[in-house]
């Protein structure tokens, strides 16, 4: 078994490795939520994300080129790679939204909540069409009996 850390900077690298890696590992869910919960794309802040992203290729351009510590650059490295995945995928699912209720539904099904919506606008567009058509014939002079 390997020895406890001995001094603060091994103590620092070791708390350094472990609040990342659980931050790394804090991506996925996130991840998991945009794909499977399109709306949830409407909600995500695209400039935060990317002042992360900015942020993490910032200490790893600075960990690499500065301190010369490719395990700090690496780990900052993929953090950027996270953040850029998530902006991906929430700016893919904001051009290519799924209903939620279709991405649950088994193959070839149209739930009957999908169902109930569409015949909800159907009906809420001809109830459009009706009322235009009435304003319309009232400006044209026309009365109901």
């Amino acid at each position: 078994m390997k020895d406890p850390p001995k001094t603060t900077a091994d103590l620092s690298l070791v708390v350094f490795a472990a609040c990342n890696g659980l931050r790394i590992a804090g991506y996925l869910p996130q991840m998991f939520k945009l794909a499977r919960t399109p709306s949830v794309a409407q909600a995500f802040c695209f400039a935060t994300w990317t002042l992360f992203a900015a942020a993490n290729i910032s200490t790893a351009v600075y960990a690499g080129t500065v301190l010369g510590d490719a395990v700090i650059g690496g780990v900052q490295a993929l953090g950027a790679l996270c953040c850029t995945a998530l902006i991906g995928l929430a700016w893919w699912r904001c051009r290519h939204p799924v209903s939620e209720s279709r991405v649950s539904a088994p193959a070839g099904q149209l739930p009957v909540q999908q169902e109930e919506h569409e015949h909800d606008a159907n009906r809420s567009r001809t109830g459009r069409r009706v009322r235009m058509r009435m304003r319309a014939a009232r400006r044209a002079g026309w009365r109901p009996a």
